[in-house]
């Protein structure tokens, strides 16, 4: 294993990816009120449906990139 995810109790919903190589937490961007976050990054782009584009510049990651970067626990 190398990931776990988190679900409210109460509900269901998703609330954190836990990635256990780098112990690096994901949070669900709909956690936080208000918050001037910018998107920075795209991953799995290579399973992305041609019908959208994002208007900003990010980087952008293919699915076997992710999982090399996290494999390495970077």
């Amino acid at each position: 294993d190398w990931a776990e995810r988190g679900f409210c109790a109460r509900c269901g919903t998703h609330l954190f990816y836990h990635l256990l190589p780098a112990n690096e937490y994901v949070l669900t961007l709909g956690l936080f009120q208000d918050q001037p976050f910018k998107l920075a990054d795209e991953i799995f782009i290579d399973e992305k449906p041609a019908y959208y584009e994002l208007r900003n510049e990010t980087r952008k990651m293919t699915g076997q990139e992710v999982f090399d970067r996290f494999a390495s626990g970077g």
